[in-house]
């Protein structure tokens, strides 16, 4: 398990909300900038590199389309670049795009790693006696798309071994294709009937059942509780206030770095560098340890 990952649940998941909601709720340049920066280093140190780079070209083709498509769709500005027919393209909707799509892809990251954190079995501590069914219904569906797609590797690994998967012609990749998709989704709805069945004779739901549960509240998830709390306390408060955001239309209107603005910047820059500094530290004290064997 990754360093930040060893934090109590509760505490992962307030914290990965309020820098969530936070991307999603205050349009702000620097604080979309803040957020793909400390998701990109937390990914690195989470993430294969291979990985990492597959989607950072996959965010940059999206991020693209989103920046070039958006004046078709939107009209509205002040600096109209030129003219085609009836519709005028502006620059401000170039800049709303580029907002937009920092925006989408600083909320994929963060989810990705959210995720990656809470796990199936911390996502059903947090819910399971709470909202027991909601949150039984809510994991397996979280989980059901890597499942699907591991599946899928296996089945037309199994068939190709056994001769049974063609590439030779468009037909018989449809047919093949279609068979591993056949196979997948029977065997998906066995497996979500043999859960089901599962889960009710160990009486999951029912009232007065208890709960296993080994994660414990220790001091070092209180310590991350209160600094979460105090720099969202500043982010938010400086948001209501208005000393951070911006306005694409009419004109772009963005006050930039303030003496308003600036302790939510460092606050924010600060949330979002949590768990990359903690992997930090962390490595930092194992090869210390290595290095006193």
């Amino acid at each position: 398990m990754k360093a930040f990952g060893s934090y109590h649940p509760a505490v992962s998941a307030v914290y990965f909300a309020v820098v969530i909601v936070t991307v999603m709720l205050v349009s702000d340049p620097v604080l979309q900038a803040c957020a793909l920066l400390g998701g990109a280093l937390y990914a690195c140190a989470v993430f294969p590199a291979r990985r990492n780079l597959k989607r950072a070209g996959y965010y940059a083709l999206f991020a693209l389309i989103i920046v070039i498509t958006n004046p078709v769709f939107s009209h509205n500005g002040a600096t109209v670049l030129f003219t085609v027919g009836k519709f005028s393209v502006a620059l401000e909707a170039f800049f709303y795009g580029g907002g937009m799509a920092a925006l989408m892809i600083a909320v994929i990251v963060w989810c990705a790693l959210m995720s990656e954190v809470i796990t199936d079995e911390k996502f059903m501590y947090l819910l399971g006696r709470a909202v027991p069914k909601l949150s039984l219904v809510l994991s397996y569906t979280i989980r059901l798309a890597p499942v699907i797609l591991r599946r899928v590797k296996r089945v037309s690994g199994a068939q190709k071994t056994m001769g049974l998967y063609s590439d030779e012609g468009r037909l018989n990749r449809i047919r093949s294709r279609g068979e591993v998709l056949r196979t997948v989704v029977t065997w998906s709805l066995e497996a979500s009937v043999d859960t089901s069945l599962s889960m009710a004779g160990r009486g999951y739901g029912l009232r007065g059942r208890t709960n296993y549960s080994r994660f414990r509240f220790r001091g070092k998830d209180a310590v991350m509780l209160a600094l979460t709390a105090a720099l969202a306390a500043v982010v938010f408060s400086g948001a209501a206030k208005g000393a951070v955001g911006i306005e694409y239309y009419p004109t772009v209107t963005f006050a930039g770095l303030t003496a308003r603005s600036a302790p939510v910047y460092a606050a924010f820059l600060i949330l979002t560098m949590i768990p990359f500094t903690v992997e930090c530290i962390e490595e930092i004290k194992w090869n210390y340890c290595v290095s006193k064997i």
